[in-house]
């Protein structure tokens, strides 16, 4: 169902008791619609020299544990409430959420402090056009917008043999409107199928 998906903690724990080998995303890219809910089964795995052997996650978490999981891990998947003016952000340390009730997957990705007010840097799924290059300043410790009330974090141990080398993932070719034909000239990022820029 979209955004609709699963539990925050869900993906980290799926990967740690099932044990499945990981595909990378250019040999299985997003598909930007339902499915029958069956991934295929003959996806290449892609030895990245490591594997997820255990997962943490809480909904009852504090910005004193996130900020330690965030130190010892280099990120951490949170919740925030993206409705009141979040989706305008475009620089500064945001403190503009009303309300603490997530509904939106976002990673803590670091910390610090910008004009004497500590923040979160948070890199979100909108893309690197939205925010400040895909990325958003939260105002820390006074749980802004819920962030981190809920948590997710992964540890991982070393696997046996040659690491593949890189992959990188082709840009997707998508339309975002449904009118592009009339407007290749204003805004052909967003129509990138229609108006050839794929």
């Amino acid at each position: 169902s979209g955004c609709n998906g699963a539990y925050g903690y869900s993906y980290a724990k799926w990967a740690e008791t099932s044990g499945r080998s990981l595909s990378h995303e250019s040999q299985y890219t997003y598909q930007d619609t339902d499915t029958t809910g069956v991934c295929p089964s003959s996806l290449e795995y892609y030895n990245q020299g490591v594997k997820i052997s255990s997962s943490y996650y809480t909904y009852s978490g504090d910005e004193e544990t996130m900020k330690a999981l965030v130190y010892a891990n280099g990120a951490v998947g949170t919740g925030v409430n993206a409705d009141t003016g979040f989706g305008e952000y475009s620089g500064g340390v945001y403190a503009g959420c009303s309300s603490t009730a997530t509904n939106h997957a976002v990673t803590v990705v670091g910390y610090g402090t910008d004009d004497g007010v500590d923040y979160w840097l948070v890199k979100n799924s909108w893309g690197d056009s939205w925010g400040d290059s895909g990325y958003i300043k939260i105002q820390r410790g006074v749980n802004m917008c819920g962030i981190g009330s809920l948590m997710v974090t992964v540890d991982c141990e070393e696997v046996a043999g040659a690491t593949d080398s890189p992959l990188t993932t082709a840009a997707p070719c998508t339309d975002t409107y449904s009118n592009c034909a009339d407007l290749c000239s204003y805004v052909s990022d967003s129509c990138k199928k229609f108006c050839g820029g794929c």
